[in-house]
């Protein structure tokens, strides 16, 4: 799994800029699989209010179809994108642990306790 996160600078709808990040992942035939296999495309990895220079804040959700198909967030402040291309790193960190958890989903999980009597 590979993550991609492009930014870039478009002219904003009454004038001015805004800054968009665009964020998508590259999966493995095997990842495609396992993700349509165990119905994991509606998965919340995020879900928060991410801080915004003009609004004061937004409520942000990502899904693991916005990361396949490609998720935009945009803003008219630069530092918004830097804060949250942190939080889209992070979700994609979830996304790999989900995959891995589904790699190995009907596989035999051992865990020993032993007896620590000093006696």
């Amino acid at each position: 799994m590979k993550l991609r996160i492009t930014k870039r600078q478009d002219s904003g709808t009454f004038g001015g800029s805004k800054f968009v990040l665009t964020a998508y992942v590259d999966l493995s035939e095997e990842e495609k699989t396992l993700i349509k296999k165990y119905k994991a495309n509606d998965i919340l990895l995020m879900s928060k209010k991410v801080n915004t220079f003009l609004t004061g804040s937004k409520e942000v959700a990502i899904k693991v179809s916005d990361l396949i198909t490609g998720h935009d967030f945009s803003s008219r402040e630069f530092m918004d994108i830097i804060n949250y291309e942190t939080e889209v790193v992070e979700a994609c960190k979830g996304l790999h642990a989900i995959i891995n958890e589904l790699r190995n989903f009907r596989s035999v999980r051992v865990i020993d306790f032993e007896d620590d009597n000093d006696e």
